[in-house]
């Protein structure tokens, strides 16, 4: 293979620690690589990057390469620049090899230990500091060589293998409907060199040489509409004008709907200039054109209906009205025929094909299979649908091409991962305020969303300003600030929130043309962005909420307030807010509502100033409120038993057979769970009478095969809390006798599914778990019920995770069995990223407990510390906050965690990393 062969040469990034000694290897390294024609640029960086204000300025090279290679000496260590690049490397997965030189060292690092748990064995020890740039060079020309063997037919084809409708030199023709005829060389399926299809590829546009180009003048007009449509370019009136006139003065055009399809250009014109008035009266004069016209199909008189109708919804959201039966909607049921769109119909369902085919081929394949693909190929039937869309002046379709390029992106990026084809989806769905799309996405892709950087961010907020609708555009900023705004830079948030803060303000303000629908937006996010903006301004917004009478949106606005962090605020506007509390306690159709609630003990427990007032009136307005949960989150009377008792109570009347015989599917809350949490929280010391009156209430709540899985749930870890904190009451031998000759009738119970309970599995996790506290089980019973576990449903598996960390977090380590703790540990340690985000933070906190045993703390700090690197910011917190309390944190994999804190991405774990830095001195 000659390297003037080759049509796309890779690119190469060097990195390594920045000093004189490390600047000669890499030009050797370079300059070797760059002699053999196979790669197109190295870069191999000759200024400082590991202070804090440069730290991130080559993250952006290591994205755009094809091969990273790392020269680590083990005696140096890993800067946190460099930990940076091998994050961004893996994000957006990179292929990487890493080259360890133990001349002076020889010592693993942890980064070893990381590369091992991630499955990683592209590295190499080198002996000799010398020899790095000669090992290197020969297994980076391996790598290359391997590269362009696998991929050179996959990137260079430009066969369409898929397509059964090739455009050809003799012109032929699709008959749609009267005196309409589509043009075969126009309206075939599209192959992926063609522009259009280029531009949808996440990847870049040049993956196709221009002599392999199939694209038209018309093409590549429609190629620039294409990108404003999709948000990479602003909407260009002179550039769609030129579009407009080349469709209709081509030889292909169809010129008996010339006119009509001039005022649909006309229309969608006025839409993306953000004019929904003027969109909406060009599309009833194309309809007024073609009403009665028995030459014009019917398809096509429909398209036209339905594109008024949805243009006159949006005008109606911004007039917060809505209509059931629309101008449009009555011409498309007065039709006579069902709605279709010849040919852009078989492409839309062709892509849909594609998708479901790929999707089964995905969960279906051998673990063995190699599935290479063009990217390309995956767009073919978007642009197709769009091109027919343009041509034709369908402004439904045009903007539903949005819709089919997310559906597209998110399929590849389920099957392959790859950040990049997330940060797409992401921004695809902001610009379409898709916020339960992203959300969902967001959840179940943490990763991913952890490795967006401040230049995906900024990609983003260019998008954003490529929205037609002033409130589309908010909306798409508060979507931003929601779910991205702890990765931007501080000059990106500033920017955004102020945007935030000026639009919301005067959305409050102004009653007369405000869109309702916007509210949620707003609300939205100032709760979640009350983590890193001033806690001042927010109060102020959630206050304008009920100054100025905008109660549909009371709940929301009670949530903020709960959230606050009211140390920072001013003891004016905390008793503004108190006064606001007291008012809307007064309000009778606020009487028990639980938002209230939770915002007044919120903020009772939080407020630096005198808050009797607020006691009076929770008192004088809801007596029970006052006396049940306020006085117990609060402490006004200082008497804890008294809550204690009324529990214990409640749950003993749940237990008790009614006269009727009616059971509830499900209560709110667990009264045994808040019994465990109030002795946990009080420090309180029972009497022994009183813990054999709990023993006897467990005892009757799990020994009754109607009661509910969470009910018996709740008894079992109350039971395990009472076991490892009072070892010596009497009662416990006596007790283990009775659950181990009656494991049928506790591990039975009722559970609905309808309100999402979870199931026996659970109730049977938490009885052995007691069984373990008792030391009434076996290795072989412990073993096998953890082996089980693993088979649980996903929410079963969760429950019972949490359910372990709490066991663990009462329990005194020392005395559990070491066997026990190790299958314990296994079992913890095979909870992996492809878990939910949730089961992966209860394993971590799992992980946390056992730091405390001898025998295994070594295991579970290495697995943190390899957590450290895929968890999701929240888990990264939490392992931050936990062990940096402990010793650990001051040894050699305590320290890489603190590394992989420092170079994260978001703000919070950022901040946390760097002050346990500072505080611990180093």
């Amino acid at each position: 293979m000659l390297g003037k062969d080759i049509e796309r040469k890779l690119t190469i990034f060097i990195s390594s620690k920045i000093d004189e000694r490390y600047k000669l290897i890499r030009y050797a390294l370079k300059t070797l690589l760059m002699e053999t024609g196979l790669v197109a640029s190295v870069y191999a960086f000759e200024q400082e990057a590991s202070s804090q204000n440069t730290q991130g300025a080559y993250l952006s090279e290591v994205s755009q390469s094809d091969l990273c290679i790392f020269l680590i000496d083990n005696a140096d260590g890993v800067s946190d620049a460099v930990y940076k690049e091998h994050k961004q490397a893996i994000n957006t997965g990179i292929h990487r090899l890493y080259f360890f030189c133990d001349e002076r060292i020889k010592d693993e690092i942890p980064l070893h230990s990381e590369l091992r748990q991630s499955g990683e064995t592209i590295y190499r020890t080198i002996h000799e500091f010398a020899e790095i740039p000669k090992v290197a060079y020969e297994r980076a020309i391996q790598d290359l060589l391997d590269w362009y063997r696998k991929r050179a037919d996959n990137l260079d084809s430009d066969i369409d293998i898929t397509s059964d409708i090739q455009p050809t030199a003799e012109a032929h023709t699709f008959q749609a409907g009267s005196l309409i005829t589509l043009d075969k060389n126009v309206f075939a399926r599209y192959s992926s060199n063609n522009i259009l299809v280029r531009v949808l590829n996440p990847y870049g546009e040049k993956l196709f040489p221009h002599e392999k180009d199939s694209s038209t003048s018309c093409d590549n007009l429609c190629a620039d509409f294409l990108r404003m449509v999709i948000g990479r370019k602003t909407f260009s009136i002179d550039v769609f004008t030129q579009l407009k006139d080349a469709v209709l003065s081509e030889p292909t055009a169809i010129n008996d709907i010339a006119d009509v399809l001039r005022i649909r250009f006309d229309a969608i014109a006025e839409f993306f200039s953000g004019n929904l008035d003027a969109c909406l009266t060009n599309i009833c004069e194309a309809y007024k054109l073609i009403k009665g016209n028995e030459s014009i199909p019917e398809w096509l008189a429909n398209d036209i209906a339905i594109d008024m109708r949805n243009i006159s919804n949006m005008l109606d959201q911004t007039k917060n009205q809505m209509q059931f039966n629309s101008k449009g909607q009555e011409i498309l049921n007065q039709s006579a025929e069902t709605v279709y769109y010849p040919l852009l119909d078989r492409f839309a369902e062709n892509q849909k094909s594609e998708l479901l085919k790929e999707h089964f081929e995905m969960l279906t394949e051998s673990p063995y299979t190699n599935r290479m693909g063009i990217m390309n190929g995956a767009f073919d039937d978007i642009a197709s649908c769009f091109n027919i869309a343009v041509r034709f002046g369908s402004l439904t379709n045009i903007r539903i091409t949005c819709n089919r390029y997310a559906e597209v992106l998110f399929t590849k990026y389920v099957d392959c991962k790859d950040v990049r084809l997330f940060r797409e989806l992401a921004r695809m769905y902001i610009l379409e305020q898709n916020e339960k799309s992203l959300g969902k996405v967001v959840k179940a892709y943490r990763n991913s969303v952890d490795a967006v950087t401040v230049d995906d961010i900024e990609v983003i907020i260019e998008s954003i300003e490529t929205v037609p609708f002033k409130h589309k555009r908010f909306e798409s900023v508060c979507l931003l600030l929601e779910y991205f705004g702890y990765y931007m830079s501080d000059e990106q948030y500033k920017k955004q929130v102020d945007i935030f803060f000026a639009q919301s303000n005067a959305w409050c303000e102004d009653a007369d043309s405000r869109i309702v629908s916007t509210g949620y937006f707003i609300l939205r996010t100032a709760l979640l962005i009350i983590g890193r903006s001033d806690n001042m301004l927010l109060l102020e917004l959630a206050l304008t909420f009920f100054s100025n009478g905008i109660w549909r949106f009371c709940d929301e606005a009670l949530k903020v307030l709960k959230h606050i962090d009211y140390v920072k605020c001013t003891k004016e506007i905390q008793t503004r807010v108190m006064e606001q509390l007291i008012a809307l306690l007064a309000m009778e159709n606020l009487a028990g509502n639980n938002q209230l609630n939770n915002a007044i003990i919120a903020y009772r427990k939080i407020a630096t100033i005198d808050a009797s007032a607020l006691d009076s009136a929770v008192k004088g307005k809801n007596l029970a409120f006052y006396s049940g949960v306020y006085d117990l989150e609060i402490g006004l009377d200082n008497n804890p038993q008294v809550h204690l008792d009324e529990y214990i109570k409640e749950a003993r009347q749940r237990i008790t057979p009614n006269e009727s015989g009616v059971y509830y599917s499900s209560y709110s809350y667990n009264p045994c769970e808040i019994i465990r949490n109030i002795l946990k929280d009080e420090s309180i010391r029972l009497e022994a009478d009183k813990i054999s009156e709990m023993v006897t209430l467990i005892q009757d709540t799990i020994l009754n095969e109607n009661n509910q899985s969470d009910a018996k749930e709740g008894a079992l870890l109350l039971a395990i809390y009472l076991r490892n904190t009072y070892p010596a009451h009497g009662a416990w031998e006596q007790f283990s006798e009775l659950i181990t000759a009656h494991e049928a009738e506790i591990t039975n119970a009722r559970f609905d599914s309808f309100f999402g309970g979870s199931s026996p599995n659970v109730v049977r996790c938490c009885y052995l778990l007691l069984k373990i506290s008792l030391g009434c089980t076996s290795f072989e019973e412990v073993a096998i019920g953890f082996a089980m576990m693993s088979s649980y449903s996903e929410r079963d598996f969760i429950s019972a995770l949490s359910y372990l960390g709490n066991y663990l977090s009462d329990a005194d380590i020392d005395m559990v069995d070491n066997g026990i703790l190790g299958i314990v540990l296994n079992f913890v340690l095979s909870v992996g990223e492809d878990k939910h985000s949730d089961a992966l933070y209860y394993a971590i906190v799992a992980l946390i407990e056992l730091l405390h045993a001898k025998s295994y703390a070594a295991a579970a700090l290495i697995r943190l510390s390899y957590l450290m690197v895929n968890a999701d910011s929240n888990t990264k917190v939490l392992i931050l906050r936990k062990v940096s309390k402990m010793e650990y944190i001051k040894t050699d994999i305590g320290q890489h965690i603190l590394q992989n804190g420092r170079t994260n991405n978001h703000y919070f774990v950022k901040k946390l990393a760097n002050e346990i830095t500072e505080s611990i001195g180093i």
